[in-house]
């Protein structure tokens, strides 16, 4: 098994679509509703795709945090933009202005 690293600098940094690889986490971390496990790292986390709806889930995915909160929304992003979890989030940002 390999190292968790934490990689909130790089997905501060990224101006859309970043890699992540099952073990990586940041300070971004939300965890995905339905999921009856969870840890700090983005396998678990609601901005991680990792195809794990499909038939053939990956050690590598896709974070969408930036594209999700910069409102660039990529096919992934669309598909999770009306998720409970996302609205809530962004319900919450509305409320916290």
């Amino acid at each position: 098994m390999s190292d968790i690293c934490d990689i909130t600098e790089t997905v501060k940094a990224a101006s859309g679509r970043l890699e992540v690889w099952l073990n990586n986490y940041c300070e971004f971390f939300e965890q995905e509703t339905g999921r009856m496990f969870s840890r700090r790292e983005c396998w678990y986390c609601k901005y991680g795709d990792f195809g794990i709806y499909t038939e053939h889930p990956t050690k590598n995915g896709v974070c969408s945090y930036k594209t999700i909160m910069n409102g660039a929304l990529g096919s992934f992003a669309k598909r999770l933009e009306n998720a409970p979890s996302v609205q809530a989030s962004k319900k919450q940002e509305e409320e916290q202005s």
